[in-house]
C-alpha cells in the first residue's frame, strides 16, 4: 500500500468537495464508464420556463416571421442582387439572362419562399408539373 497515493486521493476528494461548494464542479474531470447506458445528472440544471417566448398568434406566418424577420430578408435581397451584379459584370456571359436582371425586392423573396413551402406541401414527381396547365396535374 502506497501512502502517497492515499494522500493524493484524499486531497483530490477534498478539492472536489470545495469546488462543488463554490459552484465549480463543472470543471472537475471524472472517469466515464462507456458501458453504462445511464445518463449522469446534469451539472447545469435547466432553470428556464419552457415554451415560446414571443407573442405569436396561431397564424403559421407569424411563426415563420420569428425566424425570417425583416433583417434576414433584407440580407437575402442584398446578397441576391449583389450576386446578380457580379454575374452580369462577367464579359464571357454577354448573352446571359443576368443582363436583363431586375433587382429583387423583399416581396419577391417572400413570394419565392412561399413557392418553396408550397412545393413541400403539394408533392409532384417532376418540377415542370408545378407549372403545368394540364387539368390532370394542375395545382389550381
Amino acid at each position: 500500500m502506497n501512502l502517497s497515493s492515499d494522500v493524493d486521493d484524499s486531497e483530490t476528494e477534498s478539492d472536489q468537495e470545495e469546488s462543488d461548494n463554490n459552484g465549480d464542479s463543472s470543471r472537475v474531470w471524472c472517469p466515464v464508464d462507456g458501458s453504462s447506458r445511464t445518463v449522469p445528472p446534469s451539472h447545469f440544471p435547466f432553470l428556464g420556463k419552457p415554451g415560446l417566448k414571443d407573442d405569436v398568434e396561431h397564424d403559421p406566418l407569424d411563426y415563420l416571421r420569428l425566424f425570417l424577420d425583416d433583417n434576414v430578408i433584407g440580407i437575402i435581397v442584398a446578397e441576391t442582387n449583389r450576386y446578380a451584379e457580379q454575374c452580369s459584370s462577367n464579359p464571357s456571359k454577354a448573352r446571359s439572362r443576368t443582363n436583363r436582371w431586375e433587382p429583387v425586392t423583399a416581396d419577391d423573396i417572400w413570394v419565392f419562399i412561399s413557392l418553396i413551402i408550397l412545393h413541400g406541401i403539394i408533392g409532384k414527381l417532376l418540377q415542370k408539373w408545378y407549372w403545368s396547365t394540364n387539368r390532370l396535374i394542375s395545382s389550381s
